[in-house]
């Protein structure tokens, strides 16, 4: 059963405000459209990556690696093709 797209703008606009929706709300919002087929995947993940939690983790995966090593992206890139 396909889901009807035409209201899904209005009922959005009816339980958010998106000029004040926390980060929260937008991932609905997002979510929402990307279930009805109203934005991509790609426009999903970009209205709803959180940098923070990214870069965070990030530091989380290079806080085991030599800091000799993060110095010499050369020797990184090495790393990384061994790895695989």
């Amino acid at each position: 059963m396909e889901k009807d797209t035409s209201n899904i703008w209005e009922e959005l606009s009816k339980k958010y405000d998106v000029t004040n929706a926390t980060f929260d709300e937008l991932k609905e919002i997002s979510m929402s459209l990307y279930e009805y087929g109203e934005i991509s995947f790609k426009g999903h993940a970009i209205l709803t990556f959180d940098f923070d939690r990214g870069a965070e983790s990030l530091k989380e995966e290079i806080s085991g690696l030599s800091p000799i090593l993060l110095c010499m992206p050369h020797k990184l890139m090495h790393l990384e093709k061994e790895i695989g």
